[in-house]
């Protein structure tokens, strides 16, 4: 690399992101790399330096960037659908976890706006039983909340929970 500017070559040679080329001051006005003269163009002009390539008799030649990827065609698409299958991919799981978070999601609501929720519970014997409460917290995989009707403290197992809605109160 050859430049009557010998300040822009110093610039050149101490920049940190051009040091992966090495380059070398071989003379005043004159920088040498080990790369091939493509790299070091590419390298420079990435770089925002003014550069121009020449060939061996000294003139300027043009040069193209090789592309390495080739583009891949863009599937057209509906993204609505799209958005809908990936929703119901994601609805159900083995383990509800999607539902459980939903729930917790809207538990920690009704614990910010300090609104009193009823709760559908799903009990062993195969009854629903459902509960009027004002939500505490909700971690673990457990809801805790402060049973209105009975006036206790309830901690219930998020995968019990069937639903919940506002409450009238």
């Amino acid at each position: 690399m050859i430049s009557e500017d010998v300040a822009l070559l110093r610039t050149i040679e101490v920049d940190q992101a051009l040091g992966s080329l090495n380059l070398t001051r071989i003379s005043a006005d004159r920088l040498e790399s080990r790369f091939p003269r493509d790299v070091v163009f590419w390298a420079l002009s990435d770089a925002r330096y003014p550069v121009a390539a020449e060939d061996s008799a000294g003139e300027v030649v043009s040069l193209r960037r090789h592309r390495v990827a080739r583009p891949h065609p863009v599937k057209s698409s509906n993204p609505a659908a799209d958005l809908i299958a990936r929703l119901r991919e994601t609805d159900v799981t083995e383990d509800g976890s999607t539902q459980e978070q939903w729930l917790a999601r809207q538990l920690d609501l009704a614990i910010r706006a300090k609104q009193t929720v009823i709760v559908d519970v799903a009990m062993p014997d195969g009854r629903t039983v459902e509960y009027l409460l004002e939500p505490t917290g909700v971690g673990g995989g457990r809801l805790r909340g402060r049973d209105r009707a009975a006036d206790i403290e309830r901690t219930l197992p998020l995968s019990s929970v069937q639903g919940l809605r506002p409450s009238e109160e």
